[in-house]
């Protein structure tokens, strides 16, 4: 609970792709997930040279103002008492310092999506994208049809760890890359570790049923009796 009130980060090791019409905008191997504070539901973060379109200032909206654009205090969703922003809530409602801007794609003809530069320095060279302004979007082949799926939590915990102990000048990206490495390496073996477990169970259960059935008793014939 007390992470709903700020900028939440983790990788995501999955080749993304975004359409506008047509064209794909956004293709990309090193995107983050993204939670600004109070968002119950992430977004991608991708980075700039990574966006096929042209990047523009927008008019900036009051950040942690959660009245702009109708989203009322006591109208918004709540969890446990305070404050959430669900799906329901515009992107535009920002809870987080930065620059709001907009990706246009076919030059001055073209359609524009939502983006949003966070002053946060781990996503530096990053823009947060409006998931909801864009036509399909594509987790490797599949097409994401709901939002961004959060991945291996083992991968989110060793980002988080390798950036609170520094990361000796290393990027976002090569540092996520890393988590993800470790993160699902660590996960493999956890689950090898469980089937192992659950062999030497099942072993021992099917070991002892065989030496009851030997060992039960063989019931005497029973005779006719004229």
């Amino acid at each position: 609970m007390r992470e709903l009130d700020t900028l939440r980060y983790e990788p995501i090791d999955k080749r993304i792709r975004a359409t506008l019409g047509e064209d794909t905008v956004i293709d990309t191997t090193r995107a983050m997930l993204v939670w600004e504070a109070k968002r119950v539901v992430p977004t991608y973060a991708v980075p700039v040279e990574d966006i096929d379109g042209e990047i523009l200032s927008v008019p900036a909206t009051a950040t942690g103002d959660v009245d702009a654009h109708a989203v009322p205090p006591m109208g918004a969703p709540q969890l446990a008492g305070r404050v959430v922003l669900d799906p329901s809530v515009p992107f535009a409602v920002r809870t987080t310092e930065g620059e709001p801007l907009a990706i246009r794609t076919g030059g001055g003809g073209g359609r524009e999506a939502g983006a949003f530069r966070a002053a946060d320095p781990a996503l530096a060279g990053y823009l947060i994208v409006d998931f909801d302004a864009f036509d399909a979007w594509y987790e490797e082949d599949e097409r994401n049809v709901g939002h961004p799926r959060a991945t291996c939590a083992a991968s989110a915990v060793a980002y988080r760890l390798a950036e609170a102990a520094g990361a000796g000048g290393t990027s976002s990206a090569a540092l996520a890359a890393q988590a993800a490495v470790h993160g699902y390496t660590t996960a493999f073996w956890w689950a090898a570790g469980i089937f192992a477990v659950g062999a030497l169970i099942c072993s021992a259960l099917l070991t002892r049923r065989s030496i009851e059935v030997v060992q039960a008793p063989t019931a005497e014939p029973a005779f006719a009796h004229a």
